[in-house]
């Protein structure tokens, strides 16, 4: 399923997440966006960039600089997804390097 997706909020087990049809859902999950990022280990193209969200790397149209913030801007949805400092180092080389991590 996550792989079809552009991106993903989980705030408290409830899930806010775009699809690449285009398609906006919600819905409530009964797990911890910890436990999501960690079944999604197999799946390289899903990274976590925030405490809450998850996102497929394959999805980010650019990347924008707001004075000492990130912003990923998601193709299909153009919706602005923070990067939180502690993912900051490992979404840029991801964006760098995008051959490094097998999608």
């Amino acid at each position: 399923m996550l792989v079809l997706v552009s991106w993903l909020l989980l705030p408290f087990n409830h899930s806010d997440y775009h699809c690449l049809d285009g398609c906006a859902c919600s819905q409530m999950l009964r797990t911890t966006i910890k436990q999501l990022a960690e079944d999604m280990l197999p799946y390289s193209s899903i990274q976590r960039c925030h405490r809450a969200f998850l996102i497929n790397i394959r999805q980010i149209d650019r990347v924008e600089s707001h004075s000492a913030s990130f912003m990923l801007i998601m193709k299909y949805c153009l919706t602005g997804i923070p990067v939180s400092k502690s993912y900051l180092n490992q979404i840029k080389e991801i964006i760098r390097n995008p051959g490094n991590k097998e999608c």
